[in-house]
């Protein structure tokens, strides 16, 4: 809940007490800044971009059933969609939550709650693995050290 707060509100335009959808757009926090600067993300509710750009978004829509669209538009190539169908009850915020993926080949993650980067294990993983390599190179030097002393 800290990171909605600490992002600002885009509000296109919700009166208070009005219905509308709640959009919440993150990047995975180990991004490289400039490749994450090419990128814009565009949400499309019932059809009709309603925002473009990283952070909160309130948009104000009817009560009901809407379908919220999410993807990263990066030099006109559409890339990470993700969709969701979203109830929002009548004067009332329906919060979505949208978070790009942490590998290129993963899926991006949409939901009412807030959510976590695709393959952030994996990325852990690759980032560890060569410090894991080296730590049995040397104990492996150690092990021939003794073995010839």
């Amino acid at each position: 809940m800290a990171e909605k707060d600490a992002l600002s509100a885009h509000v296109v335009d919700a009166p208070v007490g009005t219905p509308a959808l709640d959009i919440v757009i993150s990047a995975p926090s180990y991004g490289h800044p400039l490749v994450l600067m090419s990128m814009t993300p565009e949400v499309v509710v019932d059809g009709v971009v309603a925002a473009r750009g990283w952070g909160r978004w309130i948009v104000p829509v009817g009560p009901g059933a809407h379908s919220v669209v999410v993807y990263v538009n990066r030099f006109g190539e559409f890339q990470y969609p993700a969709q969701l169908e979203v109830e929002v009850p009548a004067a009332a915020r329906a919060t979505v939550y949208y978070r790009l993926p942490a590998l290129r080949h993963c899926s991006a993650a949409i939901g009412t709650t807030p959510q976590r980067s695709a393959g952030a294990g994996a990325m852990a993983i690759l980032l560890l693995l060569p410090v894991v390599m080296a730590v049995a190179g040397l104990a492996l030097v150690v092990l021939l050290l003794i073995a010839v002393a």
